[in-house]
């Protein structure tokens, strides 16, 4: 068993995080992650607010994930007990994961985000994603996108095989 790990940084800054999750997931695990996202939207808007620019209750933060290198997933039991104690960010977006997960796997990540009660999307590649953004949400400032976040939060082979 391989323990869950993850990075994420942001993809649009103060606008669409992306994230890796790569191993075998836990209840301990999955709290974790939902709780750095959280923690990422909170201090963004913080040192947004430090910096003169105020986001609104209507800005939305959106969350990309490649699910690509995901093995074992939490039963659908383990994530409802990890769901009932987590409030998420209430400028959280879209969470919209990909990679090619088997359809039970699909099931079990969307069943969790509508216990969360988030809009939320599965697609097999990261354009997909992309695309699905472009048409939901026409104010992401597309053009301050960090291309190289992708690579830094992407697992080496190396890490996918430890």
């Amino acid at each position: 068993m391989k323990p869950l790990q993850y990075r994420a940084e942001w993809y649009i800054p103060n606008q669409v995080i992306f994230m890796a999750v790569w191993g075998d997931s836990s209840k301990e695990a999955m709290r974790s992650y939902l709780t750095m996202l959280n923690t990422m939207i909170t201090e963004s808007f913080a040192q947004s607010a430090a910096s003169g620019k105020e986001y609104g209750a209507s800005h939305l933060v959106h969350v990309i994930a490649d699910f690509t290198h995901i093995g074992k997933q939490v039963t659908v039991l383990d994530m409802a007990q990890v769901l009932k104690t987590f409030t998420p960010h209430p400028n959280i977006g879209w969470a919209i994961t990909y990679g090619a997960m088997h359809p039970i796997r699909r099931m079990i990540t969307d069943i969790g985000r509508q216990m969360m009660k988030l809009r939320q999307r599965s697609f097999d590649t990261f354009d997909q994603a992309i695309a699905f953004l472009h048409e939901i949400d026409e104010t992401l400032e597309w053009s301050k996108t960090d291309e190289a976040a992708l690579d830094r939060v992407r697992p080496t082979f190396e890490e996918i095989q430890a």
